[in-house]
């Protein structure tokens, strides 16, 4: 809905650019002539337009001597920044700062996770062969979704070779029965190959250190980091000057033409960061590409071994037992509530605890129990076993 939003937003905002534009106004001299009761609100003004109200207003009534200081006393902006601290920690390194989603590595893990989830459902339920797998991750590994068709596509020429041919068509997948609309690609991966050409970047030398490079520079063009405290987003222009440094450096380092380097300048990826940090990741990946389920690889017992191996210092239960939740009193409480980097999650666990305590403090005795069900079923003989 947020998302929806900001584009009605930006439509009414280049709708009202172009009228002006067209009409040779500025804002305030378009505005000026609507009727006196013409509902304003829903008009979005670009700040350039404000800007150039200014600018106009200025050059006709002012000196030029004091504009610079009173234009920037209007318009100046102060960065915009958040801090690191509310990144959350990665469980398995906790001192390592959680991997960006826009990663190729963060991609990959998210692609690889869905992947090896998939099961054939229906009267052939069973998990996929490493033939049906390879041949979906061959097209799934350049896409940013594929759908459930699609899937069915990829395993097309398996078939065939297999003497099997169209016994594709009658498949159903576990995840598309629980109502997922296909599998997840990997963005990154996709648009380095639409950039970089198909047949080139399938045998680039190169190309895991572009993977790894792209996210990096474009990371650093668009945000500046202060101290190991906060991250500042730089301004509009600003970022477009570090963005076009990174694709220089980039085209210079890998060889690139001037029309791909411009490409990586504009490239968009993926906001937001992984619940692991990317020291994680790498060490789980090997294990994914090789087909070992996520979830068994986080929190299976035959994996147990290889976990306390691999993450010796991870965040592993405490195993102690409390009768209720813990209140913000409580020290350890109030240090796991400042590791959440949502309020809305804060706000819900803490409405959470409260009913929980309450539930615990109204049925805490056996005769309570009794009494209350009875009442809630109706049954004044308090056979609650139903």
């Amino acid at each position: 809905e947020d998302e929806a939003e900001e584009k009605k937003t930006t439509s009414a905002r280049e709708e009202t650019s172009r009228t002006l534009k067209r009409q040779n106004k500025t804002l305030g001299a378009w505005l000026s002539e609507r009727r006196p009761h013409e509902r304003k609100r829903g008009v979005h003004a670009a700040r350039k337009d404000v800007q150039n109200e200014f600018d106009k207003v200025w050059a006709r009534h002012l000196p030029e001597t004091a504009r610079e200081e009173i234009r920037k006393a209007i318009f100046h902006q102060r960065p915009v920044f958040w801090r690191l601290n509310t990144l959350g920690k990665c469980r398995f390194v906790p001192d390592a700062r959680p991997c960006p989603k826009g990663s190729w590595l963060s991609q990959q893990r998210r692609m690889l996770e869905k992947l090896n989830n998939l099961q054939l459902s229906g009267g052939n339920q069973r998990p996929l062969d490493k033939e049906e797998r390879a041949a979906i991750l061959e097209e799934l590994q350049t896409q940013a979704s594929m759908s459930w068709s699609k899937v069915r596509r990829a395993l097309a020429s398996l078939y065939r070779d297999r003497e099997e041919a169209g016994a594709e068509k009658s498949l159903r997948f576990n995840l598309q029965d629980g109502g997922e609309k296909g599998l997840l690609g990997n963005v990154v991966e996709a648009k380095l190959e639409n950039i970089l050409g198909k047949k080139d970047w399938r045998n680039h030398p190169r190309k895991q250190e572009i993977r790894d490079a792209v996210h990096h520079e474009l990371w650093q063009a668009d945000y500046g980091e202060i101290g190991e405290q906060r991250v500042v987003i730089r301004p509009a222009k600003e970022r477009a000057e570090h963005r076009e440094a990174a694709a220089r450096r980039m085209a210079e380092k890998f060889g690139l033409s001037d029309g791909q380097a411009a490409q990586l300048r504009e490239l968009k990826l993926p906001a937001g960061w992984d619940a692991y940090s990317t020291k994680a990741l790498e060490k789980m990946l090997p294990h994914l590409e090789a087909g070992v389920r996520f979830g068994e690889l986080v929190n299976g017992p035959a994996w147990e071994s290889w976990r306390n191996e691999t993450f010796p210092d991870r965040e592993v239960p405490t195993g102690e037992v409390k009768d209720r939740l813990p209140s913000p009193a409580d020290r350890q409480e109030r240090e796991r509530i400042a590791s959440i980097r949502n309020p809305t999650v804060v706000r819900a666990r803490n409405e959470l605890r409260k009913v929980v305590n309450n539930l615990i403090d109204m049925f805490g005795k056996p005769d309570l129990i009794r009494v209350e069900l009875a009442r809630d079923v109706g049954n004044s003989k308090g056979n609650y076993t139903e």
